[in-house]
């Protein structure tokens, strides 16, 4: 099958792109970027929160899985192009909207999603001695912790 979402760059600018770009982040008060009929209770909650997983009802679990994976790709794409947005929980916070209890064909946009990260994350460890790259992570943020103590001037405060 072809795409199912527009394949999109999120290029560096002076200000990077927003998170809202991406086609599955809603933000109260904007038009949804996919179409459908939309109901989602989880973010008819909000005010003026933005909801990290928001898709239309579907009817085929296939069709949302092929929407899962492109949207795996757009994230991996916004990640690529706007590095300074890595490691700062984006994925956590598209995890935490997701309703993983859902018992319907929309359970294949989650599915899809997930298994296209989890390609990348194999893709990437390939060629990469992940324990020493976790070894790398350690010490970078040991270094960092104790610089913050410190510029902060006492050695409680991280």
């Amino acid at each position: 099958m072809g795409p199912t979402l527009a394949r999109r760059n999120y290029p560096p600018k002076i200000q990077p792109a927003d998170i809202g770009e991406l086609p599955f982040v809603y933000r109260p008060g904007h038009t949804p970027k996919i179409a459908g009929n939309w109901q989602c209770a989880r973010c008819s909650n909000r005010n003026k929160t933005p909801c990290h997983w928001h898709f239309p009802d579907t009817a085929t679990y296939r069709r949302a899985c092929d929407i899962g994976y492109e949207c795996g790709a757009h994230l991996a794409q916004y990640l690529k192009q706007q590095p300074r947005w890595s490691c700062h929980g984006i994925l956590r916070k598209i995890l935490a909207d997701i309703d993983f209890k859902v018992d319907s064909p929309n359970r294949g946009y989650s599915v899809g999603f997930i298994s296209y990260v989890e390609r990348l994350f194999r893709a990437a460890a390939q060629d990469l001695d992940v324990f020493a790259d976790v070894d790398e992570t350690h010490a970078y943020y040991k270094e960092r912790a104790t610089r913050h103590k410190f510029k902060a001037g006492e050695a409680g405060e991280h």
